[in-house]
């Protein structure tokens, strides 16, 4: 963290885990926004709060990204329905594909595992959303 703030990069983000500890405490006044990954499930969106509150606290912009969605039903909208007026939620939804699994078995990116998929498709919408959302 400190490396980081002595750099004084413009874009840092800070994707921290739903039940923080301190390092999100550590991050949240370093980031130009924080993103919360979160599956939409009753437990995973009830233990957001904690990093809600510290980024608030912090002053940082925050969003919560919606991730193994499921490619039927309605739990991703039951989720936002959830979270409103709790958080903001990120609109770009990561499916619950295999490509993120088995990218990471040998330490590589949906990019460089499948750059057609809609993983990657999926990763570089969250990132054009994330740059616009840090560029406000």
């Amino acid at each position: 963290m400190a490396a980081l703030s002595a750099s004084h990069h413009q874009t840092a983000g800070n994707a921290a885990p739903p039940y923080s500890g301190s390092e999100a405490g550590e991050a949240c006044p370093l980031a130009d926004l924080v993103l919360i990954p979160c599956r939409p499930s009753k437990f995973e969106l009830r233990s957001v709060a904690s990093t809600l509150r510290i980024a608030k606290l912090a002053g940082t912009p925050e969003a919560v990204v919606l991730n193994q969605v499921p490619a039927r039903g309605s739990v991703a909208e039951e989720g936002v329905a959830d979270l409103k007026g709790r958080a903001t939620v990120c609109p770009v939804r990561l499916g619950a594909r295999l490509a993120y699994a088995y990218a990471t078995f040998d330490g590589r990116s949906v990019f460089e595992y499948d750059p057609n998929g809609a993983a990657a498709h999926e990763i570089e919408a969250l990132y054009r959303w994330t740059i616009k959302q840090s560029a406000n």
